[in-house]
Protein backbone atom coordinates (compact mmCIF):
# COMPACT_ATOMS: atom_id res chain seq x y z
CA UNK A 1 0.00 0.00 0.00
CA UNK A 2 1.75 3.21 -1.17
CA UNK A 3 1.63 6.27 1.02
CA UNK A 4 2.38 9.67 0.40
CA UNK A 5 4.90 11.61 3.34
CA UNK A 6 3.07 14.68 4.71
CA UNK A 7 5.33 17.83 4.78
CA UNK A 8 5.42 19.81 8.23
CA UNK A 9 3.42 23.54 8.44
CA UNK A 10 2.18 22.70 5.08
CA UNK A 11 -1.85 22.17 4.92
CA UNK A 12 -2.69 19.16 2.78
CA UNK A 13 -5.94 17.88 1.59
CA UNK A 14 -5.98 13.77 2.37
CA UNK A 15 -8.17 11.50 0.57
CA UNK A 16 -11.11 9.65 2.88
CA UNK A 17 -9.02 6.13 3.76
CA UNK A 18 -5.74 6.44 2.09
CA UNK A 19 -2.99 6.06 4.95
CA UNK A 20 -0.35 8.83 4.87
CA UNK A 21 2.80 8.83 6.81
CA UNK A 22 3.87 11.25 9.64
CA UNK A 23 6.76 12.91 9.96
CA UNK A 24 9.74 10.75 11.97
CA UNK A 25 9.06 13.03 14.97
CA UNK A 26 6.58 13.94 17.37
CA UNK A 27 3.81 16.20 16.06
CA UNK A 28 0.21 17.93 16.32
CA UNK A 29 -1.96 17.52 14.06
CA UNK A 30 -4.85 20.24 12.96
CA UNK A 31 -7.74 19.03 10.65
CA UNK A 32 -11.29 20.13 9.18
CA UNK A 33 -12.61 16.04 10.49
CA UNK A 34 -11.79 13.69 12.81
CA UNK A 35 -8.52 11.30 12.18
CA UNK A 36 -7.14 8.18 13.34
CA UNK A 37 -3.61 7.38 13.64
CA UNK A 38 -1.84 4.22 13.72
CA UNK A 39 2.04 2.80 14.51
CA UNK A 40 2.04 0.45 11.28
CA UNK A 41 0.07 1.05 8.08
CA UNK A 42 -2.64 -1.72 9.28
CA UNK A 43 -3.03 -0.27 12.15
CA UNK A 44 -4.90 -1.02 15.05
CA UNK A 45 -6.26 2.66 14.39
CA UNK A 46 -7.01 4.68 17.35
CA UNK A 47 -9.08 8.51 17.10
CA UNK A 48 -6.48 11.26 17.70
CA UNK A 49 -7.49 14.18 20.01
CA UNK A 50 -7.18 17.37 18.21
CA UNK A 51 -3.94 19.61 19.71
CA UNK A 52 -2.00 16.52 21.64
CA UNK A 53 1.59 15.28 20.75
CA UNK A 54 1.66 12.10 18.81
CA UNK A 55 4.36 9.77 18.24
CA UNK A 56 2.39 7.52 15.70
CA UNK A 57 3.24 7.06 12.31
CA UNK A 58 0.58 7.32 10.18
CA UNK A 59 -2.62 9.18 9.67
CA UNK A 60 -5.73 8.76 7.70
CA UNK A 61 -9.45 10.01 7.42
CA UNK A 62 -12.33 7.70 8.23
CA UNK A 63 -14.64 9.87 7.56
CA UNK A 64 -14.66 12.02 4.56
CA UNK A 65 -11.94 14.15 2.78
CA UNK A 66 -10.18 16.86 4.89
CA UNK A 67 -7.74 19.17 4.83
CA UNK A 68 -4.60 18.65 7.60
CA UNK A 69 -1.91 20.47 8.82
CA UNK A 70 0.90 18.67 10.67
CA UNK A 71 3.59 20.70 13.27
CA UNK A 72 6.81 19.46 14.44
Amino acid sequence: MPTELLSSSVVTAITQNTVYALPFKACIIQSDAAVELAGTITGPWTAYTPGSFTAASFVRCPSANTNISVKV
